[in-house]
């Protein structure tokens, strides 16, 4: 967290830097399910197009867990939203991933393992304002 926090202090202290603010558009629900396993892999539902990820036999390591594999999931799905070119939008992703959104970093660790919520990944030129409120859903429903 130190780490986080330090860097945003440099971030924030650089001259010159600015970001447009665009107003909240409504929450749409495009259809948009993300769904893991630790035993297969990830499933990702895009409308009527859908894509899986079978995982490498050695994918968990101690630093790794279901909490990841679910980051996992919606950092992909996020990927593809942006190859389909949305931004500045607000949209509703189906999944069971509260441990990603709602529990705290001491119950789903992710320490070396971050995504998005790494500064050194998510500063890239591809990242757009997409939104995102998760709605959990029942294992059988989504």
């Amino acid at each position: 967290m130190m780490t986080d926090l330090t860097w945003w202090l440099h971030k924030l202290d650089e001259k010159g830097i600015t970001h447009t603010l665009h107003p909240c558009n409504p929450l749409q629900d495009l259809g948009l399910f993300a769904n893991t396993s630790t035993s297969w892999g990830i499933g990702i539902i895009i409308r009527d197009h859908w894509a899986s990820f079978q995982l490498s036999p050695i994918w968990k390591v101690a630093s790794r867990n279901i909490c990841w594999l679910k980051t996992v999931a919606v950092e992909l799905l996020t990927y593809f939203l942006e190859e389909m070119g949305l931004q500045h939008c607000w949209l509703l992703i189906h999944t069971d991933n509260q441990g990603t959104i709602a529990v705290p970093p001491t119950v789903c660790p992710m320490d070396s393992d971050r995504l998005s919520s790494d500064p050194a990944i998510s500063d890239g030129p591809s990242r757009q304002s997409v939104g995102s409120l998760s709605e959990s859903v029942g294992i059988h429903q989504n």
